[in-house]
């Protein structure tokens, strides 16, 4: 509870913050078949709700410590969310404290959250979602139980919106989400690759040098793993 009211000193606030997310990846999964200690349903209620309040939700502060919350609250959820390889040598995986299916209305506030566009809710968001594309692409790009498509399907669309955004540090963080998916290239990658190269020679000359280095590489990546689709925008991207 220490992560999440506004009173608290934030320095202790980044430490439980810490804390919660070495728990996710150490102890709590075996609440839902790993290796850790169990965790009653109640408390994993009350955690999931408390990561996307201080995700998504802006309870004042200094900016500076809203961010570095934000930072914490979405590597606590990447960490929740992302399978783990086991510490043996089986060679096994331990499940994660959190799938999609113990948490679906993850995915949805994401995307809720983008497409409000509230900046620093957005940033929140974005954050989360380019931790969890680099520590486990699959949690959003595979279809859930009981869900229609993959979570990159409608995020995905959304995430070439903030190519354009006004803020590079959105335009950043949209650029790292994808990134990890160019070389996967689930289906809702390869339906809009068209869009994302356009926005990858859009944002070739943009003005902010983190998000020019983000284009090389992705035009790094498309050229050793997808070079069918990046022959005919080249002149656009170099």
């Amino acid at each position: 509870r220490t992560l999440a009211p506004p009173g608290a000193p934030h320095g202790l606030r980044l430490l439980a913050g810490l804390l919660l997310k070495n728990k996710l990846v150490l102890s709590l999964p075996a609440a839902y078949g790993g290796a850790g200690a169990s965790l009653p349903a109640p408390s994993g209620a009350e955690i999931r709700n408390l990561l996307l309040h201080t995700l998504l939700t802006d309870d004042g502060g200094a900016p500076s410590d809203r961010g570095s919350l934000r930072r914490v609250a979405g590597s606590a959820v990447a960490a929740a969310v992302s399978p783990r390889a086991r510490a043996d040598d089986d060679g096994g995986e331990r499940a994660a404290a959190f799938p999609p299916s113990a948490w679906p209305e993850l995915h949805p506030a994401l995307l809720g959250t983008l497409t409000r566009s509230v900046p620093g809710d957005a940033t929140g968001a974005l954050d989360a979602l380019a931790k969890m594309a680099e520590d486990c692409p699959e949690v959003l790009s595979a279809t859930a139980p009981g869900a229609h498509d993959p979570p990159l399907f409608a995020l995905l669309p959304v995430l070439l919106e903030y190519f354009r955004s006004p803020a590079a540090e959105h335009r950043r963080a949209a650029l790292d989400v994808l990134l990890p998916y160019v070389e996967l290239l689930p289906g809702p990658m390869a339906v809009h690759m068209e869009g994302y190269l356009g926005g990858l020679g859009a944002l070739s000359a943009d003005p902010d040098a983190g998000v020019r280095v983000r284009v090389c590489r992705s035009v790094v990546t498309l050229l050793t793993a997808r070079t069918e689709y990046v022959e005919p925008h080249i002149t656009s991207l170099v």
